[in-house]
C-alpha cells in the first residue's frame, strides 16, 4: 500500500489486446462552399492591406522614426518561411492547380501567406529608403533578409 491506496496509482496502461489502427493517409477534405471561398478571398486581401498604413506613413513622412527594423526583418523572414513550408506541404495541390483553377479554393491560405509576405516586404523596402535606415548594417541586414527569402521561396 502506497500513499494509503489499495493499489498503486497507474497513470498509463498499455492495452493488452490489439487496438484498431487509424490509416496513415488523410481523408479528402470536402471542397469549401462559395461563402467560404468569398470569406477566404476577403481575408487574403485584408492580410495584404494590414501593413499598408505603416508603409504609407513612412513613405509620406520620409521618416522611419519609431519603426523597428528588426521587427520588419523578422516579419519578412517569417513570411518567407511560411511560404517555404506551404510549398513543401501543398505540392499535390500546387501540381493539380497547374492543370486548371479548380483547386484554387484549397490554396487560399497560401495566397494569404503570399499577400502578407509581399506587403511586409514592400514596407521593409519603403523603410530602407529613409535616412534613418540607410546605415551599412541596415542595408546588410536587408540584403541578408532578401537572400534568405529568395532561398526559402526558390
Amino acid at each position: 500500500r502506497e500513499y494509503g491506496l489499495a493499489r498503486p496509482l497507474v497513470l498509463w496502461r498499455t492495452p493488452t489486446r490489439p487496438t484498431r489502427t487509424m490509416p496513415l493517409t488523410c481523408a479528402p477534405i470536402a471542397q469549401p462552399g462559395a461563402s467560404a471561398i468569398a470569406l477566404g478571398a476577403a481575408l487574403a486581401a485584408a492580410t495584404f492591406l494590414v501593413p499598408l498604413p505603416q508603409g504609407w506613413k513612412v513613405w509620406r513622412t520620409r521618416s522611419s522614426r519609431g519603426v523597428s527594423l528588426l521587427t520588419l526583418h523578422l516579419t519578412v523572414l517569417f513570411g518567407a518561411s511560411s511560404i517555404a513550408t506551404m510549398i513543401g506541404f501543398k505540392q499535390p495541390a500546387l501540381a493539380a492547380c497547374a492543370h486548371g483553377p479548380g483547386c484554387l479554393a484549397s490554396l487560399l491560405d497560401a495566397l494569404q501567406q503570399l499577400a502578407a509576405a509581399a506587403s511586409w516586404t514592400g514596407v521593409l523596402a519603403v523603410t530602407l529608403r529613409t535616412p534613418e535606415s540607410r546605415s551599412a548594417s541596415s542595408l546588410l541586414a536587408a540584403g541578408l533578409t532578401l537572400c534568405a527569402v529568395a532561398a526559402a521561396v526558390g
